[in-house]
């Protein structure tokens, strides 16, 4: 479809560079794109037709990213009702980035703040969240975790000023609604019939449950949290000590159980592989 002769050739001829701008321009929906100049037009097309063969392809590709990085949010809405709201997120957040994967990024917080195209859904906007956690852990840079025997070598005399790294595959989340139940239905119900997948009755919790999201080997995995626990995992990664977390447990807590409670915190942490470093201060 570019012009090869005439006004298009020549010491005139647009660089290579230049025409790739101007085109990608069009494609994010720049309406002041210069492209359409350099573009043929025949009787087998014109240059709107030839332009709008390419803007179309590149839109539908868009959608279909954001289907595969947000299963559970296309699987509530239906393809249709997707289809609109990826074509408003495209508007909103046209791809800038070299790489498809982050161009989904921010679909959490356009269905968190839909700009009056969309009523907000929670439920909607907690299951993106939810499926976002998933894409990061699952992406995250690769690290060996420590075991659990790495804590047999603390010097007992600091163990209260014992301090942990966490692995880059992990995330934490506080979720009303029973999203991760949600989502495995619509797993399961996958390859039915065309449209908005039914699902079972939500669930919404009086109070945020806490969710552990990470990666073992290539798989996304989560648990919810006991309130005690994650406020002791979200300690540790504020760089609390292990003296911090045992003094903060008294909330919940029995003083005389404390310790134990700490520990198996902690254990668990390890047997998940979720450690990547450990830290003390010896006094």
């Amino acid at each position: 479809g570019a012009q090869g002769g005439g006004r298009g050739a020549g010491p005139c001829m647009k660089d290579l560079k230049k025409l790739q701008e101007q085109f990608a321009a069009y494609l994010r929906g720049d309406a002041d794109s210069a492209i359409m100049e350099d573009i043929v037009t025949d009787d087998k097309a014109s240059a709107e037709e030839r332009l709008g063969f390419y803007h179309d392809a590149y839109r539908l590709r868009l959608i279909e990213v954001l289907s595969l990085d947000y299963p559970g949010v296309a699987g509530l809405l239906g393809e249709e009702d997707f289809g609109r709201l990826a074509l408003a997120y495209i508007r909103h957040y046209p791809s800038r980035y070299r790489s498809i994967r982050w161009f989904g990024l921010h679909l959490p917080d356009f269905l968190d703040r839909p700009r009056g195209e969309f009523e907000r859904d929670e439920k909607l906007v907690e299951m993106a969240r939810f499926e976002k956690a998933q894409n990061d852990v699952f992406d995250a840079e690769p690290s060996e975790p420590l075991s659990v025997e790495a804590l047999a070598a603390v010097d007992p005399a600091a163990w209260s000023t014992l301090r942990v790294e966490f692995v880059p595959s992990m995330q934490r989340l506080d979720l009303n609604w029973d999203v991760p139940r949600v989502w495995l239905a619509l797993r399961a119900q996958e390859g039915g019939e065309a449209g908005a997948l039914k699902t079972p009755d939500w669930q919404r919790s009086p109070f945020p449950v806490a969710w552990l999201v990470w990666r073992n080997q290539l798989d996304p995995r989560w648990r919810a949290l006991d309130v005690d626990e994650a406020w002791a995992i979200d300690r540790l990664a504020e760089g609390g000590s292990f003296g911090d977390v045992c003094e903060g447990l008294r909330e919940w807590i029995d003083e005389a159980n404390i310790p134990l409670r700490a520990v198996t915190i902690l254990k668990t942490l390890f047997v998940d592989h979720l450690v990547g470093q450990l830290t003390t201060t010896c006094h």
